[in-house]
């Protein structure tokens, strides 16, 4: 999955930011002001859990890895990535 976010404009929120990042994802969910945003690309499609604390996310990861995402999930296809909302946004793991 691609982790980067091209566009290089200033985002309001977390939210728009993933909206415009990953257009066709089939939820987002979570704060506005979040820095880290949990990544699941399986089932149904794309879906986006944003937090604040990267405890939080790091949580969230290790849950949805343990336990997984619903039907249709391949494990360890889960991301974790820090924000950026002026630009480019690299993975963490």
């Amino acid at each position: 999955m691609n982790a980067r976010h091209r566009c290089h404009k200033h985002h309001r929120s977390a939210v728009a930011w993933a909206k415009c990042a990953y257009p066709h994802a089939a939820w987002i969910a979570g704060p506005a002001d979040a820095r880290y945003a949990v990544l699941a690309p399986c089932g149904a499609g794309l879906t986006i859990t944003l937090h604040r604390e990267r405890a939080a996310a790091d949580a969230a990861l290790d849950w949805i890895n343990s336990y997984g995402c619903g039907g249709g999930c391949t494990p360890r296809h889960h991301r974790l990535i820090e924000l950026n909302l002026n630009g480019e946004t690299p993975a963490i793991e």
